[in-house]
């Protein structure tokens, strides 16, 4: 594990090249970073991890093949040193707290501005804990999708792209049983009473497969 004194490795984990090449870019213009990789999937980034051990990870929520909060178990296990950013189109207010169940503290939206990004890097890049300032008492969410858990949102993942109960079983390695509980409790929390809803409900709350 590098020191403060020590340069950053970075591996970037977006299915989208335009992405990775603009991480790339911006950390190495405007940090200095020279020490870059880059992986276009679950399987790629775990390939990653492991060939060029990095000391940072900036990751992507949702993949071709997988998406990482169901990754982040095996990840924070296998390689516990690595300080993990997800960087990622789906809602903050939804999704930071799942992944802050794994220890990753650092959520960047995609939409953010700017000077927001760069400052989140600095912070995360810096080892620094994400500064909370909370001016005024927080505010209940509307968004339905706040109420579920992190299992739950890996199995909405699978719902969201019409995976069959049995294939979504497989790929979370859970019972048959269990996903159909967690799957009316998804429709239970977000109020959807048929697939189609859920998927407009996910829709209108920016939240895709």
């Amino acid at each position: 594990m590098e020191t403060r004194d020590k340069q950053p490795s970075v591996l970037t984990a977006d299915d989208h090249t335009i992405v990775r090449t603009g991480l790339h870019m911006l950390l190495q213009l405007r940090f200095g970073i020279t020490h870059v990789f880059e992986a276009s999937s679950c399987a790629g980034l775990l390939a990653g991890l492991r060939q060029h051990r990095p000391s940072h990870l900036i990751v992507d929520s949702i993949f071709t093949d997988g998406n990482s909060l169901e990754l982040m178990p095996v990840l924070t296990g296998l390689f516990p040193e690595v300080r993990i950013m997800v960087y990622s189109m789906l809602p903050e207010d939804v999704y930071a707290p799942a992944f802050r169940k794994y220890g990753v503290r650092h959520y960047l939206h995609k939409g953010s501005a700017q000077d927001k990004i760069e400052a989140a890097l600095a912070q995360f890049l810096l080892h620094a804990a994400p500064v909370d300032t909370p001016t005024a008492p927080p505010v209940e969410s509307d968004n339905p999708f706040t109420q579920l858990s992190p299992r739950e949102l890996e199995v909405l993942h699978y719902l969201l792209r019409g995976d069959a109960i049995g294939d979504t079983a497989s790929a979370l390695n859970l019972h048959k049983n269990t996903v159909s509980t967690m799957k009316s409790r998804i429709f239970e929390k977000t109020g959807a009473t048929n697939l189609k809803e859920l998927i407009d409900k996910a829709s209108a709350n920016q939240i895709h497969p």
